[in-house]
């Protein structure tokens, strides 16, 4: 489900609102107030966040063949990564009635989605990085791809660059400007396994499972170099940065909260653990809201950060 949690202030954290979802809340996106929840083997479901103390059910799309393990959405389009089944491309213009516009067979379990102007950059695991053009939705296409040496989890792309999180191979760095023929750039080998990856004013910031959050410079993308580091005591899953502060979804030990406002010196400010047996393995933070889910409670938690330096 979903639970929203006000974090204005980062050291103490309070529960804005809950929505307990059917399946088990894998991931969640927020376009103008309406959050988009991956909630596995029930599909795709569409929440009203405005008052984010009654999030409500506005519509759903339950059938997905697969299994919807990551969702984005850009231009009322819902791509939805749907493990097995591959990409599936549904509208969400309105969204009481989302409908299927098309899909994309990948050839492995399709892991993580990006999507920047009309082209969705996708991860698979042993096939790596395939970028697909979805101009006509209806009728998307691979544009290329990039066969990663390690198992891709997860991809972002910034600057026509894409950050790829490719396990016990680290952090991949390619260049997609060219996205019939993308090239690697350079690689960092992290210590951990690289499994998420955000990226903000040159430096990335890496979900490194047992090995924590791991700090990488990478304004010289071809000689990446390692800037910090922060130990967490659980699995560091996902990552997002908002106004320097890192929020780490670390499993079993909830969500860490920590300064990196000095790269070098990363500092834990709070930790979020909404019940003892919690699972947090995804966040995401849009319009200073930060959404959180627990996979093993099916709930999704929602905080403020409007100011998160109070």
């Amino acid at each position: 489900g979903l639970q929203i949690i006000d974090v204005s202030n980062p050291q103490n954290p309070a529960l804005l609102g809950s929505y307990d979802t059917l399946g088990r809340a894998l991931s969640v996106t927020v376009s103008n107030n309406i959050a988009y929840v991956a909630d596995y083997h029930k599909g795709l479901q569409i929440i009203d966040v405005t008052n984010p103390q009654n999030p409500a059910l506005v519509g759903s799309y339950y059938y997905t063949p697969g299994a919807a393990f990551i969702v984005t959405v850009s231009n009322n389009i819902a791509y939805v990564a749907d493990y097995w089944a591959g990409l599936q491309i549904i509208d969400v213009s309105n969204p009481q009635n989302p409908a299927l516009l098309g899909s994309y067979d990948t050839p492995e379990r399709e892991v993580s989605v990006f999507v920047s102007n009309n082209i969705a950059y996708v991860v698979y695991g042993w096939e790596g990085l395939q970028i697909i053009d979805v101009t006509n939705p209806q009728n998307p296409f691979l544009f290329g791809s990039y066969d990663t040496p390690g198992y891709a989890h997860f991809v972002t792309v910034y600057y026509n660059i894409a950050y790829v999180a490719d396990d016990w191979a680290g952090l991949q760095i390619i260049d997609v400007s060219n996205p019939q023929n993308p090239a690697l750039l350079g690689s960092y080998d992290t210590p951990g396994y690289a499994y998420s990856v955000f990226v903000s004013n040159n430096i990335a910031y890496v979900g490194d499972w047992e090995a924590g959050l791991q700090i990488i410079d990478v304004s010289n993308p071809q000689n990446p170099a390692f800037w910090g580091s922060y130990d967490t005591p659980g699995t560091a899953l996902s990552v997002n940065v908002s106004h320097n502060i890192a929020y780490v979804a670390d499993e079993n030990s909830g969500l860490q909260i920590i300064d990196v406002s000095n790269p070098q010196n990363p500092v834990l400010l709070n930790t979020i653990l909404p019940r003892p047996t919690s699972y947090i393995n995804n966040c995401i933070i849009s319009n200073n809201l930060l959404i959180i889910s627990d996979t093993n409670w099916n709930e999704l938690f929602f905080y403020d950060i409007s100011n998160p330096a109070s």
